[in-house]
């Protein structure tokens, strides 16, 4: 949140007036790997269908700053799109929609947590020879 407002670096100070204020607004939170994701009060994070792209790379927001609620959307429509796939083709098509056109290794775990957790809770599936698809 800080980063969005211009703040690259925050300290105590930054983040206690940051609690504060998220203490008395309504909102949701959801944890990806200790990383805690704020929505909007009328957002329902399950319920959560699209993935925001940027069209400037400027604008472009870090991997790591956006869900896996998110980048599942994103995971489900690179399934649709292209069917089944390998786990590391599917990181790489993915990362792709949010515009980035080189993975490395914060794309790879953070994509991969994305399409774990979505294996472990059945929203995707692996096939015998190791392709995911979406269980729907």
């Amino acid at each position: 949140m800080l980063s969005a407002y211009g703040i690259s670096r925050s300290g105590n100070r930054a983040e206690a007036i940051l609690d504060g204020i998220l203490g008395r607004i309504m909102h949701s939170e959801t944890s990806d790997n200790g990383v805690i994701f704020v929505w909007q009060p009328e957002q329902k994070p399950d319920e959560y269908n699209v993935y925001r792209v940027s069209e400037q790379n400027e604008n472009r927001r870090n991997i790591d700053d956006i869900s896996s609620k998110e980048i599942l959307n994103a995971v489900i429509q690179v399934l649709s799109e292209q069917g089944g796939m390998q786990k590391s083709d599917l990181i790489k098509e993915s990362a792709k929609k949010f515009g980035f056109t080189r993975t490395g290794t914060l794309i790879d775990t953070t994509v991969g947590f994305a399409v774990d957790n979505a294996i472990k809770n059945g929203k995707l599936v692996v096939s015998q020879d190791g392709k995911i698809t979406d269980k729907t």
